[in-house]
């Protein structure tokens, strides 16, 4: 199984040109999963995500989606469904009553028995968006579904916090996100005040723009639920 520094050396001989990515995807291949790897783990269970299946349906129709949520509830005991407009939702609703509907959030999800998840520190969501902002909001709906405590303090143009309070909600954190649009520099801010693990969110699905700082994490940009995920695995 590739360690960390295997890993890393492989990115970037890949950043360089020196290694193509046919082999690189041979390399990874060989030798991701250890040989106590139970088989029959589906991809997302194998990275450490708590849902059997986890799929993205921006732009997905209303049948569509009917048709993906019955067969996954034949084949997995749980499942997320994320980016799904909010009039589709309402449409689906009647049809599965076992599911839950997010609507703020756009997600959807099925969850055949909750398992009891206690921790004794939540994640700390530091941003630069309003706490009305529709990432903020899945971010906060992908906790509650996970069993996570989460506290959102945000410093968007409406709200004025002083460095002091943040300093305080990052203190009681565990793990903290530092979600933000255009100004990078937050990025930039909060990693480097602390030495706890850091994840970085852009609301900008085409943001190619951050500051890393200290072994911060870089969450696939406009998806709260790859945050989510990466909190999970570290804690």
């Amino acid at each position: 199984m590739l360690d960390k520094g295997e890993l890393e050396d492989l990115l970037v001989k890949l950043r360089l040109g020196t290694i193509s990515i046919e082999s690189a995807v041979s390399e990874i291949e060989q030798n991701f999963y250890s040989v106590d790897d139970n088989d029959n783990l589906t991809v997302w269970q194998k990275v450490g995500c708590p849902f059997d299946e986890m799929t993205e349906c921006s732009g997905k129709d209303a049948h569509y989606i009917e048709m993906l949520i019955q067969q996954l509830h034949k084949k997995y005991h749980n499942f997320i469904l994320t980016n799904v407009d909010e009039n589709i939702m309402r449409e689906l609703a009647p049809k599965f009553n076992k599911c839950i509907f997010l609507y703020d959030a756009g997600i959807i999800t099925y969850i055949e028995k909750e398992r009891e998840i206690k921790y004794d520190k939540p994640v700390a969501v530091i941003t630069s968006l309003s706490v009305d902002d529709k990432i903020i909001k899945e971010l906060e709906a992908m906790f509650n579904i996970l069993g996570i405590p989460v506290e959102i303090c945000s410093i968007s143009e409406y709200e004025t916090v002083s460095m002091q309070v943040v300093k305080n909600y990052i203190s009681k954190a565990k793990v903290v996100i530092a979600a933000y649009d255009n100004d990078i520099r937050l990025t930039s801010i909060i990693s480097n005040i602390t030495k706890k693990p850091v994840i970085l969110l852009s609301k900008n699905k085409n943001s190619t723009r951050y500051m890393l700082s200290n072994g911060a994490l870089l969450a696939k940009p406009g998806s709260a639920v790859s945050a989510a995920m990466a909190v999970a695995r570290i804690i």
